[in-house]
């Protein structure tokens, strides 16, 4: 019998070398079904993530808007300008008849050109007179020490949320303000569904500056990237200009740019409700 001679056998080296590509193939196949599924799954939390990011900064927004005193500036379907909150400071100091108003201020500083919101309360036996007055800063200085040391016998100074800082506002009108009174700054800032870098986003934009992306991306117009619904406090559709806007409904459809394992861009929508403040109940 002649002996065998060492190694492998044509027929062996192809059985090795067909279940290596078989294991090697599984192996692969495993590892793109993972890949498609933690992008599907990063997709979705995206998406999501992005909708109610979305959702929370328009509440927030939104919530501290009056119905009945203009804080609803333009509407529109895929839009909506208002009278944002800014500033917030107390009257400490007034005299009648003057431009020259003193004020705590409470967080970031009054500038020259800010629009303001006063309340006057020119009559303390009468709430008929009481009204919010609009002005316009026109220049800023310092308080004489000692005007707003107290207020009603009560040191802010030394009070546990003090010491306030405090500013001389000269306003584009004159008018008397009772001490306490709040004087809050605005802007006109307009919340819509905006294209920025050639993404579809929900941006910010105040006039004479270019819109700022916030929340992104989002689906484009067509397919509902953002919707502004105003009804009554019923439910009712608003006519606007002449019915009390009371709440908005906000739909808003996030879609994000990795495809999904359909191989289509993934979207998904949420909405929420805001009711505003002031609201006539009818």
């Amino acid at each position: 019998m002649s002996a065998r001679s060492p190694g492998f056998t044509i027929v062996e080296l192809l059985v090795v070398f067909v279940v290596g590509a078989i294991v090697v193939t599984a192996i692969f196949r495993t590892l793109t079904i993972q890949q498609d599924s933690y992008r599907h799954e990063s997709a979705v939390i995206g998406v999501q993530q992005a909708s109610r990011t979305a959702l929370d900064l328009l509440g927030s927004e939104f919530r501290g808007l009056s119905s009945t005193r203009g804080d609803v500036v333009v509407t529109a379907a895929e839009s909506l300008t208002v009278r944002a909150f800014r500033k917030l400071g107390f009257a400490c100091n007034s005299t009648a008849g003057s431009t020259a108003l003193d004020v705590w201020q409470l967080g970031e500083a009054f500038a020259v050109g800010d629009s303001v919101l006063y309340w006057a309360d020119r009559d303390s036996a009468s709430f008929r007179d009481d009204a919010w007055k609009k002005a316009n800063i026109q220049a800023v200085g310092t308080v004489p020490s000692g005007l707003c040391a107290t207020w009603l016998a009560i040191s802010l100074a030394d009070s546990v949320l003090g010491p306030f800082p405090t500013q001389r506002l000269t306003l584009s009108v004159a008018d008397s303000l009772r001490r306490g009174a709040q004087v809050r700054s605005f802007a006109r800032v307009t919340y819509g569904l905006f294209s920025v870098n050639g993404q579809w986003v929900l941006g910010r934009h105040e006039p004479s500056t270019a819109a700022v992306a916030l929340v992104g991306p989002l689906a484009q117009p067509s397919e509902g990237g953002l919707a502004f619904r105003y009804l009554k406090f019923n439910g009712a559709q608003v006519t606007l200009g002449s019915d009390t806007i009371a709440r908005i409904e906000i739909t808003v459809r996030a879609k994000t740019t990795q495809a999904a394992l359909t191989g289509n861009s993934y979207t998904d929508s949420l909405k929420a409700n805001v009711l505003l403040r002031n609201t006539p109940r009818s």
